[in-house]
């Protein structure tokens, strides 16, 4: 049970993430084209908005395949996520090759954008992606150094929260290392999380995260050699497992602590003490250390932006519905109206209950971690 529900919170979380590029190179530009004035000036202002959408779309789909399907980290050829990106990629440049044939035919750039150029703008967001993440399993590469590398306490608060402000503090200006854990729950699949966080639309080119795997025998190495070529080294120590005493005897040596940046959950701030006689005092310098709180009002930016996409769903099957738009604008029985969609936004209440509603990392850790991030 536990399982099927985590597959099912991935998929809707790929449903959303779909949706909203969907959206962000369908909608918007043809919004741009429509809300402008002037009929010559249209194509071109729909053109402006194109490349930023879609270069924000081709990462956001990039960063959740590369979350669904994490990188090996001894370099493994990955065929089967390739054969399926190819396979999406093929799809979606049959799409591509339909539209522009008929650009042809029509000989009307606007008739054509307002009748499916939009949809091959979409269908181009996805091929290029997915043409990227295939060569990517194909042909993995290493990590380019330096990089930061998050050392955190899987399945738990920080996997969530604490990894996200180190998203969006980062946003985009270096690579951040991510072992992903062998498991994972509903918080894992956090769509704002996985594509959205760090990933700026202001900016064309930007680095985005890369997730990593590793089978139990190699994960010593893995974390060490990561360790050698990252710059900042984020350890969370809000939780003790054999895992993390582990990484803390790698992280904790000569050399290594000047680029170690120690996090701790306010309430386990009792376990400092334990963690510097394991470490060593001189490996955990008090200016390196920062304990957070759990708040729900840094995270009310999240929480309305995950409602919002959670909902998204209620719009879509009402629109995809045989008349059941017409049914609901109709206004014949608002009590019949009232409880259509409610049934109908209870799925996107409950993936948000299971995604979306947790606290953050308070504003005044995360300012303190983007001060010691900026050091070199």
């Amino acid at each position: 049970m536990r399982i099927t529900h985590i597959k099912l919170t991935a998929i809707w979380a790929a449903l959303i993430v779909c949706l909203s590029v969907l959206f962000a190179t369908i909608a918007i530009p043809l919004a741009a084209y429509r809300l402008t004035p002037w009929t010559t000036a249209a194509p071109i202002m729909a053109l402006v908005v194109v490349p930023p959408m879609s270069a924000w779309s081709v990462r956001a789909l990039r960063r959740f395949c590369g979350r669904l399907i994490p990188l090996s980290y001894s370099g493994n050829r990955m065929f089967g996520p390739q054969l399926a990106c190819t396979a999406g990629c093929v799809f979606a440049f049959a799409a591509v090759l339909n539209s522009i044939q008929r650009l042809f035919t029509l000989r009307d750039v606007g008739i054509w954008f307002e009748s499916g150029g939009v949809l091959a703008i979409a269908a181009s967001t996805f091929c290029i992606a997915l043409a990227l993440q295939a060569y990517q399993y194909f042909y993995p590469a290493a990590i380019q150094a330096p990089y930061i590398l998050y050392l955190r306490t899987f399945l738990g608060f920080s996997d969530r929260a604490v990894t996200a402000a180190l998203f969006t503090i980062v946003a985009g200006r270096k690579s951040i290392a991510v072992l992903t854990a062998p498991h994972s729950n509903s918080a894992s699949w956090d769509p704002v999380l996985i594509a959205f966080r760090g990933n700026p639309i202001v900016r064309l080119s930007t680095k985005g995260p890369v997730f990593l795997s590793a089978a139990d025998d190699e994960w010593e190495r893995c974390v060490k050699n990561l360790v050698d070529g990252a710059s900042h080294v984020v350890v969370d120590i809000s939780e003790m497992s054999s895992g993390i005493r582990a990484e803390l005897e790698l992280v904790g040596r000569e050399g290594i602590s000047n680029k170690v940046i120690w996090l701790s959950e306010a309430a386990q701030s009792d376990r400092l003490q334990q963690m510097r006689a394991l470490v060593g005092s001189a490996h955990m310098p008090p200016d390196r250390v920062i304990f957070y709180e759990r708040s729900w009002t840094a995270a009310l930016p999240n929480l309305l932006i995950g409602f919002c996409l959670s909902e998204l769903f209620v719009f879509t099957s009402l629109l995809l519905s045989n008349g059941g738009l017409r049914s609901v604008v109709t206004l014949r029985d608002l009590g019949y109206v009232i409880g259509y969609l409610t049934g109908q936004s209870l799925p996107g209440l409950l993936i948000f209950a299971a995604v979306f509603a947790r606290p953050a990392v308070d504003r005044h850790a995360q300012r303190k971690l983007r001060t010691l991030l900026a050091r070199s």
